[in-house]
């Protein structure tokens, strides 16, 4: 199910859901209706109302500023995912909130599959080593396949990995600020029930459109 509405209004069915999402920023970045630019109080307020356990993707500054202190705990765990920006930011916090990632479940290639003792590893079924506390995964570009048009896009990989190590620890995904569509689309293909909502209507189309051509693909 999708939204066109305010995340707050909406009531969640009884079920073992995980939030996923990346909030507003709060720090002007430009959105198509929201205005990211809220006091400190009312943005904090806002964070507070994202339902746990959640997966929160946000600025290390802004992680330790804003959502520890509005969901009232620390984070069981707490992933750093990097990549390449002309920006001066080049670093994202993932935050697990009432819910405690096992990162083993999400395997990385061998760097060097050539490796005799990575080789007997292969040989033996294992398909790469377990995800660390930091990771690489490039951001999504105007020139990525899985591009939108849409602002701040998480790459499809991000979600992949967090729905991978919260494996087996919830039936629905939850995203209160969908936007393009990347938590949803990933969760459907993992076969999660969902639900998503934006207040943003051009960001529903982007959604629905983008969930019909999984479909088509099906």
């Amino acid at each position: 199910m999708i939204y066109n509405d305010d995340f707050r209004k909406i009531t969640l069915p009884p079920e073992k859901i995980l939030t996923i999402t990346d909030p507003p920023y709060n720090i002007n970045f430009r959105y198509n209706k929201y205005k990211d630019n809220l006091s400190e109080q009312e943005y904090m307020k806002m964070l507070s109302k994202i339902p746990k356990p959640c997966v929160i993707i946000h600025y290390p500054e802004e992680t330790l500023k804003y959502v520890i202190p509005a969901m009232q705990c620390n984070p069981d765990k707490v992933l750093f995912w990097c990549y390449n920006s002309h920006l001066p930011r080049a670093v994202r916090m993932i935050s697990f909130f009432g819910i405690t990632p096992n990162l083993s479940k999400y395997k990385i290639p061998y760097r060097n599959p050539t490796d005799k003792r990575v080789k007997k590893l292969i040989e033996k079924g294992s398909q790469g080593t377990s995800i660390k506390e930091w990771f690489i995964i490039e951001q999504v570009k105007n020139v990525s396949k899985e591009y939108q048009g849409y602002s701040n896009q998480i790459p499809e990989e991000v979600i992949n990995l967090i729905l991978s190590v919260c494996e087996g620890q919830f039936d629905m995904v939850f995203d209160p600020f969908c936007g393009s569509g990347t938590t949803l689309k990933c969760a459907k293909n993992k076969g999660y029930n969902f639900i998503g909502t934006d207040i943003d209507k051009k960001a529903i189309e982007i959604t629905n459109k983008r969930l019909q051509q999984e479909v088509l693909k099906c």
